[in-house]
């Protein structure tokens, strides 16, 4: 098995799914306890950015389920982004513990 980077936080990995094991039980974890809800915040891990969920939709090429968000603290009031929802809950995001806005 090769090793690979870790889609999660970056570190090498030899996982047949490019996640470390820590980040696929704090991925479980998560999607155990909160979801992606609308108004939920979440932050990426990598770049510590915070994002707010706008809600659910489907990606058009693959017709999976996929969360629709923004970055709530970007000068220009953030691009609205979609990510499949597994990738969107497997440790690239952290539910953020101040809560949900309106």
């Amino acid at each position: 098995m090769a090793v690979t980077a870790c889609k999660g936080c970056g570190c090498e990995t030899e996982t047949d799914d490019s996640v470390c094991p820590e980040c696929s039980a704090v991925a479980s974890a998560v999607t155990a306890v909160k979801s992606p809800t609308p108004g939920s915040l979440w932050t990426h891990r990598k770049t510590a950015h915070i994002y707010v969920v706008i809600g659910e939709c489907q990606l058009e090429a693959t017709n999976r389920p996929a969360v629709l968000y923004r970055q709530i603290n970007h000068p220009d009031g953030g691009k609205l982004w979609a990510r499949d929802r597994d990738e969107f809950l497997d440790g690239r995001f952290e539910w953020f513990e101040s809560g949900e806005i309106a």
